[in-house]
């Protein structure tokens, strides 16, 4: 068999028929770490998914709102409190869900420039 160091995998495998074991190890390892990365791409889109959409609690905002106009004495009381916990639960729900959901980006950025490093390793 024919090896030069700086031959790649595709010109060693049409001058030879066939690869080293060691390189095709090599690239059973980059195959399996390029599946890892798809897999924990999707678990990222699936996680970024569960997030609730920015007016989630909107409707029972505006529920509280009414309530808050047309009641009086302890029932109002009790109605724009209850309309400021909504909201501020809504606001604090989308602060974390924008948050958690700029981490799981970057995560994905990371993952999407390891796989032309892995790619050129695979090509080598």
């Amino acid at each position: 068999m024919i090896i030069s160091t700086n031959m790649s995998n595709a010109e060693c495998l049409k001058l030879n028929g066939t690869l080293p074991t060691d390189r095709i190890e090599s690239l059973i390892e980059i195959g399996n770490a390029l599946d890892v990365m798809v897999a924990v791409d999707c678990q990222i889109s699936e996680a970024l998914d569960q997030y609730p959409t920015e007016g989630f609690l909107q409707d029972a905002i505006t529920e509280a709102q009414y309530l808050a106009k047309n009641c009086r004495g302890e029932n109002k009381n009790v109605a724009e409190s209850l309309l400021k916990m909504l909201e501020e639960l809504q606001s604090d729900t989308n602060r974390s869900s924008e948050y958690g959901a700029s981490e799981l980006r970057a995560a994905r950025k990371a993952i999407d420039n390891l796989q032309p490093e892995i790619l050129k390793t695979r090509n080598d």
